[in-house]
């Protein structure tokens, strides 16, 4: 059997672990042969096997064109289609496609909806006028705001298998007359990891969100500074704890923003807590491995929090999307939020919160130990029902 991934992103450590999830099952299956990764980023996921072949490089876009990507979408289906002469490219991405006994579009955000990623969904539709039936592995999908964007969606959705990660999802797909199947985030099928945690060491998993599209109202950078920074300096003084930054993109414009926030917290804590940059995270293994050396994790990126509730981390997960939300509810730890999508967060419960969740650590590792069970885990393999339909 021949699985295409379509749309894996890169440069992400939680996308990135999401897929080696997913790829990881694939290649243990006896009855998967090769696993073509198609890219939405020129750099590939840090998994080596002779089943999976990487196309980071040699199927982008940006080589076929938008000459060639409109001759390819005007005449595919026409009668005449063998005798049109589309670019290499053009013709490697529509053979590799059209080989596929599934195509998965692989685990993500909202690139069908609020992010609206037209490449993403471009892709998708190479798969369809492939003949293909693209199988949504546990995403996110909503509405962009955009017409002829969230018009095109609704056509490929109607041509697709749905599964998604939240109910929120689940109620859009189902308001557009369609259904979907629900899990949860295929990370949570990343191998545990065996290592001792270090003891009284809090990782911080921070991020500006300038950049997204429910912040764009407000200075949401400037309210994380000045409003949870100096809770988690009043957190460090009363526990004298440890403080690892872990990088989640591991760009340079992240390590420059840790190094301000190293400084900053520097300046601030009176105690003995040291300060680091986790400089040693490259990979999606070394983000998840780091998660689980923590006492305990404050993260605002969404793969934080499931990767350190899936090594039994406690966690306190400052929201930016309904997501995050989501995954304290299903790990039974609502009380262990702070939505920043609300008016008015509240910011002030942070030190309240950092505080039980250190002072009763091991009853929550206990508490996650016992939830993420192999029942849960089932619910990440969702879609690989899937190929048990294949002949």
């Amino acid at each position: 059997m021949n699985i295409v991934i379509l749309n894996q992103y890169c440069e992400n450590r939680g996308d990135e672990a999401a897929g080696e999830a997913l790829v990881y099952q694939l290649i243990q299956r006896s009855d998967v042969d090769r696993i073509d990764i198609i890219y939405n980023s020129a750099y590939a996921l840090n998994v080596q096997h002779q089943k999976v072949i990487h196309h980071n490089e040699d199927l982008r876009l940006k080589l076929i064109g938008k000459r060639a990507i409109a001759q390819y979408l005007l005449l595919r289906k026409s009668p005449f289609y063998k005798f049109c002469f589309f670019n290499n490219v053009m013709k490697n991405m529509a053979k590799t496609i059209s080989e596929a006994d599934v195509v998965y579009i692989t685990p993500c955000g909202a690139s069908i909806g609020i992010y609206k990623d037209w490449c993403f969904l471009l892709r998708i539709v190479f798969a369809i006028y492939e003949k293909k039936t693209p199988i949504f592995y546990l995403n996110t999908i909503g509405k962009s705001g955009n017409f002829f964007f969230d018009l095109i969606s609704k056509w490929v959705l109607k041509k697709s298998k749905i599964y998604v990660r939240e109910k929120k999802s689940q109620i859009y797909i189902n308001e557009i007359g369609l259904s979907a199947k629900r899990g949860i985030d295929t990370a949570f099928l990343m191998p545990n990891q065996k290592v001792k945690n270090r003891n009284n060491t809090l990782g911080l998993v921070l991020t500006q969100l300038s950049w997204h599209p429910n912040f764009r109202h407000r200075n949401i950078d400037k309210e994380v500074e000045s409003l949870l920074l100096p809770q988690i300096v009043s957190f460090c003084n009363k526990t004298e704890c440890d403080v690892e930054l872990i990088p989640h993109l591991a760009s340079e414009s992240e390590f420059a923003f840790y190094e301000n926030i190293k400084k900053e917290l520097e300046s601030s804590i009176v105690g003995n807590s040291k300060v680091i940059v986790r400089y040693d995270v490259l990979n999606a293994s070394d983000y998840d491995r780091a998660l689980a050396q923590c006492s305990f994790v404050l993260g605002m990126r969404y793969h934080s929090i499931v990767l350190s509730a899936k090594n039994t981390t406690p966690f306190l997960a400052i929201c930016y999307e309904n997501k995050m939300l989501e995954v304290c509810r299903y790990t039974d730890c609502e009380q262990f939020y702070v939505d920043l999508q609300e008016e008015n967060p509240k910011y002030g419960e942070v030190f309240t919160k950092l505080m039980y969740i250190s002072e009763h650590n091991m009853e929550i590792r206990h508490h996650l130990s016992k939830t993420i069970d192999d029942d849960f885990k089932k619910l990440a393999k969702l879609p690989l029902e899937e190929l048990e339909h294949i002949t």
